[in-house]
């Protein structure tokens, strides 16, 4: 004890519960990630963590404690009884609590983080199979006169993720230069959608579109404004393009 307290690296005993400091936890927490993320921290704690292990004092869990909690959701963390949840779930609810035992370490309720030494399931990336130049130009020139041929297009060609596609707004088109900058992205946080800035600085970019690309964009805008037109009064302009 006396050579901790030298060190800096004491801990007094405390008999708060995993629980209980997730209760502190989670607000503090809010204000240092993304809605979408922190969502993910909630659900995972609340509904695969906590009804195991909550009730456990901090100073006393231990790696191999979550060990057996990673090895029960595998087998049994459906909240329905049908099974296991998948190893992608579990390795995220790991994710989750080493990020809590880490700021337990960090704020001073814990010597160290017993979760470095927990063992996380594995996750397989599935084989992604993608379209050959033939078949993207079948499948774009299939959808054509689509309501959406303008966002097929732009997804094929601009390398741009989901979300970045739907929240991307007429505002950050450029039809001169031929480019579009990615700004804002489309996120769902429990089940509501919302506009949200791209997650690292690196996401804001600019990029450059072809004219076929161009040309299916001036096309799409050409549509809403009629569709615009036809709404009247009942239409909600929300900025965006598709």
């Amino acid at each position: 004890m006396l050579s901790q307290a030298q060190q800096g690296t004491y801990v007094a005993p405390s008999r708060q519960t995993l629980a209980q400091f997730v209760s502190e936890w989670l607000p503090a927490a809010r204000v240092t990630v993304r809605e979408s993320t922190w969502a993910s921290y909630r659900a995972n704690l609340t509904l695969h963590v906590l009804p195991q292990l909550g009730h456990l004092q901090l100073r006393e869990l231990s790696a191999s404690q979550l060990n057996a909690l990673y090895g029960e959701l595998l087998e049994n963390g459906r909240r329905d009884g049908s099974g296991g949840l998948s190893p992608r779930t579990v390795q995220l609810c790991h994710v989750t609590v080493h990020r809590v035992l880490k700021d337990a370490v960090r704020w001073g309720r814990l010597s160290r983080n017993v979760s470095d030494n927990a063992d996380a399931p594995r996750v397989r990336r599935p084989e992604i199979r993608a379209w050959d130049a033939s078949e993207l130009r079948r499948f774009l020139g299939h959808v054509r006169d689509d309501r959406l041929s303008g966002l097929y297009t732009l997804a094929a060609t601009a390398g741009m993720r989901r979300g970045e596609l739907l929240g991307l707004r007429w505002s950050d088109v450029d039809f001169d230069a031929g480019r579009v900058r990615v700004r804002q992205s489309l996120v769902v946080t429990n089940y509501r959608p919302h506009f949200s800035e791209p997650k690292t600085q690196r996401s804001r970019r600019s990029i450059a579109l072809d004219g076929g690309t161009v040309a299916a964009l001036k096309a799409h805008r050409a549509r809403q404004l009629e569709e615009r037109l036809a709404w009247g009064a009942s239409w909600t302009d929300s900025g965006v393009c598709l």
